[in-house]
């Protein structure tokens, strides 16, 4: 089997690790770790102080309460980094992670996975669905 290269996309505000306090940024490391255990490549766009197995893209971590513009500026960085990501590395799935992922879809390419991680009803209108996208 050849191997596959697996991106996946942390939720921009807080750090993956296997401890981490998140149950979404625990499932990503776990999964970062037996994909490379499996053979496989494993990059991941988080915080810069994530603890990851595969190949970190790290995305600098921001710094008091969590208002708009500091949203923006976080997914304008996400965008950035899972650019810099598909521009490095042969991609062949895109695994974003965030209750956030419509603000930082990637652009058309890769197929793309959303795994929630929280009941359907949190996501916001047409996240589920989005047009002119392979999610």
């Amino acid at each position: 089997m050849k191997p596959l290269t697996i991106l996946s996309v942390a939720y921009p505000f807080a750090p993956v690790s296997a401890d981490s306090v998140g149950g979404a940024e625990q499932v990503l490391a776990r999964l970062d770790a037996a994909l490379l255990a499996a053979g496989h490549r494993s990059v991941v766009v988080a915080r810069a102080d994530s603890r990851v197995a595969g190949a970190l893209v790290p995305v600098p971590a921001e710094a008091g309460p969590i208002d708009d513009a500091v949203r923006a500026r976080a997914h304008a960085r996400h965008r950035a980094a899972i650019a810099e990501a598909l521009r490095t590395h042969p991609v062949d799935l895109i695994h974003l992670h965030g209750i956030d992922f419509p603000d930082y879809l990637p652009p058309p390419g890769p197929p793309v996975l959303a795994t929630l991680h929280l009941p359907p009803s949190w996501y916001p209108p047409g996240a589920l669905s989005p047009a002119g996208t392979r999610t």
